[in-house]
C-alpha cells in the first residue's frame, strides 16, 4: 500500500511555457489541484481570486514582476504571508529572501514532488 498524498493547492509561477507545463503535470499526476502563472502580476490577481494555495513555486526570474519583487508583496500580506515559496532557480542563482526551500533547473518530476511534500 502507498503513502496517502495529501492533495494539495499549488500555484506555480514560471515563465518558460515548456517548465510550467512540466511542473503541472508532475502536480497534477500527484493529484495536486494546480493553478499557475507567467509572472509576478498575473500571480499577485490570481491570488485575489483564489483560495490560499498550500504552496507557491515561484521561478526568481520572471517577467513584469520578479521573484524578488512578488515575494515582497506576498510578505507584506498578512493573511498571505506564512505561504511556504518553493525558489525554482537557474543554476548558481541566490536565494531569494522570503523563499522557505529553493529547487534548481533542470526539473524532475520527483524533486518536484519531494520539495512539495517537504518544504514548510
Amino acid at each position: 500500500m502507498g503513502r496517502m498524498v495529501v492533495r494539495k493547492t499549488i500555484l506555480v509561477i514560471e515563465s518558460d511555457h515548456e517548465t510550467r507545463v512540466s511542473i503541472r503535470r508532475a502536480l497534477e499526476d500527484a493529484g495536486h489541484f494546480v493553478i499557475s502563472a507567467t509572472n509576478g502580476a498575473d500571480a499577485l490577481s490570481l491570488l485575489e481570486k483564489m483560495s490560499l494555495p498550500s504552496i507557491i513555486l515561484l521561478d526568481a526570474s520572471i517577467p513584469l514582476m520578479n521573484g524578488e519583487q512578488f515575494l515582497a508583496v506576498l510578505r507584506s500580506d498578512p493573511e498571505r504571508s506564512s505561504i511556504p515559496v518553493v525558489q525554482i532557480s537557474g543554476p548558481g542563482e541566490a536565494r531569494l529572501e522570503g523563499a522557505f526551500c529553493s529547487i534548481t533547473k533542470p526539473l524532475t518530476s520527483a524533486a518536484i514532488l519531494k520539495v512539495v511534500e517537504n518544504c514548510k
